[in-house]
């Protein structure tokens, strides 16, 4: 194909945006809203929702879905090494019982990655944390000022991350949507919602970072429209920046301002602490590890100490709130180089996508989800698995940008999906 020829060809959700209603896709975004609800929430029945709406399409529009790809090499890297860890595992039935649950749900994001559109996947997300934060408002009573709002879920930190997901892709569906009555009836009421709750939460981690993806998206949107010439100057702009601001905070003490602005004490409400004890923790095993899931269990000494110092008496729903940290303690370095790499190729890969797509709203999505999820992994551990959105949305990411191609297009470029 001659670049001539496609000069005015447009990416392909682009001119689907146009053209279909925006209920076409429905039974989609359904799915997908229904499989966000169930992560949240999880539980037997929800988690058995999520299985019935993805697994049985395995074998797909007269073609598997699950077959060998260059795409899948890291993550089921991840999963199998996660697999194996029960051979090594101080509790092996829970560790390969973990794992094989944290398969699963990689298991059904590359199957929804493979037959849901960006696009769609957007609006489906959208709804769902909708519906979910919405549940949580209305089942949480009188919210205090002084309090947080943890609704069912137990953590302010959750509330907090499903709000800040919900927040940024309901202001990605604000320019999807291509009537004004949906953007001002559908995507703005989405938004105030899930700023709303994200305000209530009171999670420092997740306002921060929203701000932060925000930031990116915005940068890399700017320069995807920027000439290839112009480019070489905002990159010298940016390293320019970068220096500057390394200056400034040599002699301004900005880590004690950023605490003071976002209400945390030096020890970040206990989590150094946390660190330091994961960090002598994994030594113990620096190689392989306890084996996944294998350290938070009662009558592990070290992991008494940790709930009996943070006075969690229910010995549950903990973490050493940093990913590298709590994937060193359970997979040893070498689970945590896996981690590291899937991480680094997810950002620049969907940094590439971004750059080639002329800035479309399926690679700001990419970027904005990849960094997020690079941005919270230093206080939070929200893709370890074995279940939750983390995980789902993740791996959705990670095969979307592993299977795209980039084609060329004279002075502009479009990404094409792998075919089935």
């Amino acid at each position: 194909m001659n670049a001539q020829k496609h000069k005015f060809i447009k990416p392909v959700w682009q001119v689907r945006e146009k053209t279909e209603p925006f209920m076409a896709d429905f039974p989609a975004m359904l799915a997908v809203a229904a499989s966000i609800v169930a992560m949240i929430f999880l539980g037997q029945a929800f988690i058995l929702l999520l299985y019935a709406l993805w697994l049985p399409k395995i074998y797909y529009k007269g073609q598997w879905i699950i077959k060998p790809r260059a795409m899948m090499i890291l993550p089921v890297a991840i999963a199998l090494y996660s697999m194996m860890s029960a051979i090594w595992s101080v509790h092996p039935g829970l560790t390969l019982r973990a794992a094989v649950q944290f398969g699963s749900v990689i298991c059904c994001a590359l199957i929804i990655s493979r037959i849901v559109r960006p696009n769609i996947f957007i609006k489906g997300l959208t709804l769902g944390m909708c519906i979910a934060l919405g549940f949580i408002l209305l089942t949480s009573g009188s919210i205090q000022a002084e309090s947080a709002l943890t609704g069912g879920l137990g953590s302010k930190n959750q509330v907090g991350a499903n709000a800040q997901i919900g927040f940024y892709s309901a202001l990605l569906c604000f320019f999807l949507l291509g009537k004004y009555w949906q953007k001002f009836l559908i995507a703005l009421p989405a938004i105030l919602l899930c700023g709303l709750c994200l305000i209530l939460s009171q999670s420092a981690t997740a306002i921060v970072s929203l701000l932060a993806i925000i930031i990116i998206s915005l940068a890399g949107y700017l320069l995807a429209k920027l000439s290839k010439q112009l480019r070489i100057f905002a990159y010298m702009a940016l390293f320019l920046l970068m220096v500057a601001t390394t200056a400034i905070s040599s002699s301004v003490n900005l880590e004690e301002i950023g605490l003071k602005a976002t209400g945390k004490d030096v020890t970040l409400t206990g989590r150094t602490y946390l660190w330091e004890e994961g960090i002598k923790a994994g030594m113990e095993n620096p190689i392989l590890g306890y084996g996944l899931g294998a350290f938070w269990i009662p009558g592990n000494p070290e992991a008494e100490k940790i709930w009996y110092k943070f006075r969690i008496y229910s010995k549950s729903g903990f973490h050493f709130h940093n990913l590298f940290i709590n994937i060193f303690v359970e997979l040893g370095v070498i689970g945590l180089a896996l981690w590291l790499l899937m991480y680094l190729y997810s950002c620049a890969k969907s940094v590439r996508c971004l750059l080639k797509s002329n800035g479309s709203i399926e690679s700001v999505f990419y970027v904005g989800i990849s960094f997020m999820y690079l941005i919270r992994s230093i206080s939070e551990s929200d893709t370890g698995g074995p279940y939750g959105v983390g995980p789902l949305l993740f791996f959705y990411i990670a095969f979307r940008i592993a299977s795209q191609n980039t084609l060329s297009t004279g002075n502009k470029s479009m990404i094409r999906q792998e075919k089935l």
